[in-house]
């Protein structure tokens, strides 16, 4: 199984709304509100890296509009930070 570990900040006034949310999106096994920084941790694991990856995203894009940061870290060397917005939309 490969896991990922999440640590986002969200907008003001957003983290419940955000929680509530991830909880809801297949793959995650954790998504909890914790003191500042970051607002909320969140888990996700899946059976292989590609799937993860997959996962992870459709969890993160189903909040973009109320992350104002996070870093991902699927292993204690690897550590990767990510600004938004996650991914331009175009109509």
């Amino acid at each position: 199984m490969s896991r990922v570990y999440v640590l986002i900040n969200v907008k003001s006034g957003t983290a419940e709304k955000v929680v509530q949310s991830l909880q809801n999106q297949s793959g995650v096994l954790l998504a909890d509100i914790v003191e500042r920084p970051p607002d909320i941790i969140m888990v996700v694991q899946a059976a292989n890296q590609e799937r993860l990856l997959k996962l992870t995203l459709n969890a993160l894009l189903s909040v973009e509009n109320q992350i104002d940061s996070l870093q991902l870290l699927s292993k204690l060397e690897d550590v990767y930070t990510l600004e938004t917005p996650l991914v331009h939309r175009q109509n």
